[in-house]
This record gives C-alpha cells, sequence and structure tokens, in this order.
C-alpha cells in the first residue's frame, strides 16, 4: 500500500503482477503488486467488514470505462469529496444496498441524472408515496436534461442503441 500500512483487501482481479483491490474497510480501491499480498489471520478476518457496498437508488449512470463514465466520475467526486455524506437506504438488492445519498443539502442522485449522467431505468417500480415521490422527480430531471442535451444527452436519446432501458 502507498502508505506503508496493511489493510484487509478483497481482490477483484489479477492482472500480470499486479492485483486489484478492495479495502473492505474503507470502500476504496487500489492496484497493487502481488508480492504485498498476504494472507489474513482468522482472527482479524472474522471482524466484521465495515465499509458496506452501495449503489445510488433509482439511477443508472455510466461505468468509467463507458461512454461518459469518466465525466460522470468526475462530476460525482467533485460534488461529494470532502464532505460528509448521509445516505437513506431505500431497498435492497441481494447483498447490494440502494441508497438516496447527499449532503444534507443536495440529493446526488438527483444531480447525477440533472447533470445528464444519471437515469432511470423504465424497470424502477415503487409503491411507497414518497418513493414514487422521489422517481418521480427523478424522470422530470431526466427530461429536463435530455431536452437540454446536457451529459449523456449531448447528442440526443443515446438509449435508442441501449436495450437495457
Amino acid at each position: 500500500m502507498p502508505d506503508e500500512s496493511w489493510y484487509r483487501v478483497r481482490v477483484e482481479k489479477f492482472d500480470k503482477d499486479k492485483a486489484c483491490v478492495i479495502c473492505v474497510d474503507f470502500g476504496n480501491g487500489i492496484t497493487v503488486d502481488k508480492r504485498e499480498l498476504r494472507p489474513l489471520s482468522p482472527k482479524l478476518s472474522s471482524a466484521p467488514i465495515q465499509a458496506k457496498e452501495c449503489k445510488m437508488a433509482y439511477i443508472q449512470v455510466p461505468a468509467v470505462g463507458e461512454d461518459y463514465g469518466e465525466e460522470a466520475a468526475e462530476f460525482f467526486y467533485n460534488m461529494s469529496w470532502g464532505k460528509d455524506l448521509l445516505a437513506s437506504v431505500e431497498s435492497k438488492e441481494g447483498d447490494k444496498t440502494m441508497v438516496g445519498l447527499g449532503d444534507g443539502t443536495d440529493l446526488f442522485n438527483a444531480s447525477m441524472v440533472e447533470a445528464g449522467f444519471g437515469i432511470v431505468p423504465q424497470s424502477v417500480r415503487v409503491t411507497e408515496p414518497r418513493k414514487l415521490n422521489m422517481v418521480k422527480a427523478l424522470r422530470e430531471k431526466e427530461a429536463e436534461a435530455r431536452n437540454a442535451r446536457v451529459g449523456r444527452w449531448q447528442y440526443g436519446d443515446f438509449r435508442d442503441h441501449e436495450s437495457d432501458f
């Protein structure tokens, strides 16, 4: 690790002499030399993992390797870095927790959609009034972003070529 400390990690993939890992107690990822990895003692491995994997509820954003993925990641970074964040659990899907994420002033889910990086999949179905209002507001922000041609909407409706939406 860059700071010469030891961390509990989960190996995501190996690439030649490198390993892509997730620090399970902090949630950040890093690439390290495979020779830096060590087995974890049973005493340490029995402690609960501190970071929980979450996704922003009701929206999809492009992955870093996809079109507009780098821009979406940079937008999210600029919006969230150095802030105390608040998460509201909206649902659970398997081992993933879907959250409304914000800083007490802005809901980041809505900001991602408003900036043209997040979309609300057609498959989103909710029944509770509060969640219905949230999804309705997200769909309105999506329509505004599409009409303003911001972010992924820059050249029109990119979903014409996507089957998941």
